[in-house]
């Protein structure tokens, strides 16, 4: 098993914009992966295989809002809804919109990246827990 590597965000934004076609500097933390970079639901997956083969890193972004999500009448998120988002995702309260809700408004640039590098980290700390030879201690 390849040992994964922690992605810095300079690399992680060459690979985000290869997968898009974009130029590295349109490719910002803030930058909204479908609004402002054109991304697609099918390119989150290519962004995932080139995560894999760049990084060592298997990332679901396709699957990476919580099933279940609920909104009012107006389309604003349910509380409950909210806060399975912010344990589910590395934002912040500030990035969810207080109108209407629609998933796509929480694929940054930034988040992206974070789910890479915590998967990153994820691997490393399992990778030596199991690893033999190595004392736990």
């Amino acid at each position: 098993m390849t040992a994964a590597i922690q992605p810095a965000w300079t690399d992680f934004q060459d690979v985000l914009a290869e997968t898009l076609g974009a130029e590295p500097g349109d490719v910002h933390p803030q930058s909204n992966f479908f609004s402002d970079l054109g991304g697609e639901s099918i390119d989150l997956i290519d962004l995932g295989f080139r995560c894999q083969k760049t990084f060592g890193v298997t990332v679901a972004f396709q699957t990476m809002v919580p099933k279940g999500i609920e909104t009012d009448d107006e389309g604003r998120l349910t509380p409950a809804s909210r806060a399975a988002i912010l344990a589910a995702l590395p934002i912040r309260e500030t990035d969810i919109p207080d109108g209407p809700f629609h998933y796509q408004q929480l694929v940054t640039a930034r988040v992206l990246h974070e789910l890479v590098a915590a998967q990153a980290r994820f691997g490393r700390a399992n990778q030596t827990a199991s690893s033999p030879g190595v004392d736990a201690a």
